[in-house]
């Protein structure tokens, strides 16, 4: 077998272990859920907002986010492979393949280096390359709104499940241990929220330092930041929906 037909192979391996590290940080990180992660399998009985609720926090899983940068590497170094078998002297430079094997390793691109510079090469002029970003940020704050929207929901949910346990309880209905069982969903959908808010805070602080790598080199990152601002209010509205649940459970000595 000829020179060229191995490194092809060797090409189509590494890109495949390349993909699954991707997806594997990027797409499926929470439906069976993982120690530490704050989400369990899916029970048949998540309501349609529990379930939605889930779908929507899965891209801003703080797992999500380190397995991205995990699959970044892998791309980065199928990026290398390419470079040295193919012996290209053209236009691309080394670090051109390396940049564009990373992009492919982590699509949500919250490896901030490899995002910023990613960008740059695509985007020589500042202004152009700001707007781009920009329109990151944006996307990720939409998907929050739709997130906030949705928490809402199964947090009204959760407090007529909990008024309704204390009812049963009131009334000697169900024994104490029932009504834990009972609200196993509610402590649930709480830690869900919790590991969420925190993979938005981790994304918050990417995009933070991405702002930053941009001024340092010239940009006018006026608009990135303003942008990043609407993130960071977001964030806070995730806060203030857990502190209203925490209040409820709180109150309620069989959801402890």
């Amino acid at each position: 077998m000829g020179h060229t037909a191995i490194a092809h192979r060797a090409v189509i391996m590494l890109s495949t272990m390349a993909l699954a590290a991707s997806l594997a940080g990027c797409v499926a990180t929470m439906p069976d859920g993982e120690p530490g992660s704050g989400v369990r399998a899916r029970p048949a009985s998540y309501t349609p907002a529990e379930q939605k609720l889930r779908n929507q926090a899965q891209p801003f899983s703080k797992t999500s986010l380190q397995a991205c940068a995990a699959g970044a590497a892998a791309g980065a170094l199928l990026g290398l492979l390419v470079d040295s078998l193919q012996n290209d002297d053209r236009n691309n430079s080394r670090r051109d393949k390396v940049l564009i094997g990373a992009a492919g390793g982590c699509v949500a691109g919250m490896a901030t280096n490899v995002y910023v510079q990613n960008k740059r090469n695509q985007f020589q002029d500042n202004e152009t390359r700001i707007n781009a970003m920009i329109a990151d940020v944006r996307e990720d704050n939409e998907r929050l709104s739709d997130l906030i929207s949705t928490t809402r929901d199964v947090i009204a949910d959760d407090k007529r499940r909990i008024a309704e346990v204390n009812r049963q309880v009131r009334n000697k209905e169900i024994s104490s241990a029932q009504a834990r069982a009972e609200l196993a969903s509610v402590r649930d959908n709480r830690r869900l929220l919790g590991n969420t808010i925190e993979g938005v805070k981790q994304r918050k602080s990417d995009w933070t330092d991405i702002s930053e790598m941009e001024r340092q080199a010239g940009a006018n990152t006026a608009g990135l930041d303003k942008e990043i601002g609407q993130l960071e209010k977001k964030v806070a509205a995730l806060e203030a929906e857990a502190a209203l649940i925490d209040r409820e459970i709180a109150a309620t000595p069989a959801a402890a």
